[in-house]
């Protein structure tokens, strides 16, 4: 059985939950990549004051997934941004780098 055959019968733990995330902030160490994915926006309670985030899910990666990942992304989006004629900006480095974040 190949890998896709295996992904296709993957047995679902997501429990149909589904999340939204508009900010992503991720961490490298030497042996894995973390990855945590927010949800920002104004606060309900203060809908006047300063916005407020949720960490809604973190998720810990090998660093080769990492790199797949990276790949398969970045020509993602650069097919998506062809078909629909969009340019969209590379955010700024706020992790320099460093691993931390």
């Amino acid at each position: 059985m190949d890998r896709e055959e295996v992904l296709n019968e993957a047995i679902d733990l997501t429990q149909n939950q589904i999340s939204y995330a508009t900010n992503i902030r991720f961490t490298v160490s030497n042996n894995d990549v973390t990855l945590d994915f927010y949800r920002s926006g104004s606060n309900p309670k203060n809908p006047n004051g300063d916005p407020i985030a949720y960490r809604i899910h973190r998720i810990i990666i090998p660093p080769s997934l990492a790199k797949d990942i990276s790949g398969l992304l970045a020509n993602a989006m650069s097919n998506w941004e062809e078909t629909f004629g969009v340019s969209l900006p590379i955010a700024p480095d706020e992790n320099n780098n460093d691993g931390e974040g």
